[in-house]
């Protein structure tokens, strides 16, 4: 069951739009307000931005060299709210029993697209957030065999081997 995405383009620009919106604004009486909710469609704009890399979409490359720069400087700006993503995606695969596998899989893809394919996005994550996904890390391996599995045709295409997580915590790259 792949998911049909709005384009390449489309994607990218609701990404940086999204990520944009969520940043922390203080109003006219000193309190300040953010939007998550605004930042959890940007993440998941860049799973979007994922797969029409994968699917072959064409982009200029300079193109896409400046929307991930552009992701990172604005990831540098919701501080908060990324920490508030991690401290979601953790709660999901607590909550993996009752809801099912998917939603931490993606949390914890998006997380590591962040980290492998946005040049100077590793560096934003604070020993503390790597703390948070090595713990994520640790509680997926523990339940995985716990969880029920995902059937395979229910993983996105571009989901690299390497993103374990997806088919079952159980299952070890290499073996």
């Amino acid at each position: 069951m792949d998911q049909r995405f709005p384009g390449l383009q489309q994607s990218m620009n609701e990404a940086i739009a999204h990520l944009e919106r969520a940043i922390a604004v203080e109003d006219e009486t000193g309190r300040w307000s953010r939007d998550f909710s605004s930042f959890r469609a940007g993440m998941a704009d860049l799973i979007a931005v994922q797969a029409g890399v994968f699917s072959g979409e064409t982009v200029d490359t300079q193109k896409l060299i400046d929307f991930r720069a552009g992701v990172v400087k604005l990831l540098r700006r919701n501080e908060d709210n990324l920490w508030s993503y991690l401290c979601d995606a953790l709660d999901s695969a607590l909550a993996s029993a009752e809801d099912g596998w998917y939603e931490p899989s993606m949390c914890r893809s998006v997380i590591q697209i962040l980290m492998d394919e946005y040049p100077g996005a590793a560096a934003i994550f604070e020993d503390e957030d790597r703390e948070y996904v090595d713990e994520m890390d640790e509680f997926m391996r523990a339940r995985g065999p716990l969880t029920e599995a995902i059937l395979e045709e229910q993983i996105p295409r571009w989901v690299p081997e390497s993103h374990w997580w997806w088919r079952h915590a159980s299952w070890v790259p290499g073996e």
